[in-house]
């Protein structure tokens, strides 16, 4: 075969249009992604905080878009509310095919419903998308009030639930090594993410948040 064939085909695989929607962590990985200043990094992490990209940014190959609120949760899924306004507000502008990468759970592991029902209502909304539901990671138990076998139990349930409801553009796609949630895989490997928190135990820091978004690539 050609090898500019070869390349072009190449290019047409590694590059996407991605959207992401989450909670605090999302908006973590999208200083990162969005080429924000990291050093500034705890500002985004105020009370209310929400990353919303109206414009594409390349990031290795990839056009990223991001909608992220801190603590997002039950709450913040009801129709009106800020991130499910924000959400459908740049959903019904994604051009057929884009990948949507959905993150939540952490801020609300108990509502398994409501995190479910808000994937499927945007999977039924905008047919032409490809949505991925993302599997929570852990936490560092010591200094978050959260276990990380009810992290496993959510994602677990979920699984559960979007299989049952075998929708054809929502899927889940685990990122983790088996059920472990401190250990994700990247490039074949295992690597244990739990070693890239921050203090607060929640969050990462930089390189964590390299590492995830390569676990993310991977399934896309």
């Amino acid at each position: 075969m050609n090898k500019f064939l070869i390349l072009a085909l190449i290019s047409l695989t590694v590059s996407k249009n991605v959207i992401l929607i989450g909670d605090s962590r999302y908006v973590g990985m999208a200083v990162l992604l969005m080429g924000f200043d990291y050093s500034t990094i705890t500002k985004y992490y105020g009370t209310g905080t929400n990353v919303r990209s109206t414009s594409p940014r390349q990031f290795n190959g990839n056009s990223i878009q991001v909608t992220a609120q801190v603590s997002a949760s039950s709450y913040t899924f009801k129709q009106g509310s800020e991130i499910y306004t924000s959400a459908h507000n740049q959903l019904k502008k994604a051009a057929p095919g884009t990948t949507v990468l959905l993150w939540l759970g952490i801020n609300d592991y108990d509502a398994i419903d409501s995190t479910f029902n808000f994937y499927s209502t945007l999977a039924r909304t905008y047919t032409t998308l490809n949505f991925y539901a993302v599997p929570i990671t852990g936490i560092n138990e010591s200094k978050v009030g959260l276990s990380n076998s009810k992290v496993q139990r959510f994602n677990t349930q979920l699984k559960e639930k979007i299989h049952q409801a075998k929708m054809t553009n929502l899927k889940f796609k685990s990122i983790l090594n088996g059920n472990n949630v401190n250990s994700i895989m990247v490039n074949g490997k295992a690597v244990s993410i739990d070693s890239y928190l921050t203090s607060d135990g929640l969050h990462y820091g930089k390189s964590g948040y390299e590492q995830l978004w390569k676990a993310m690539a991977n399934i896309i």
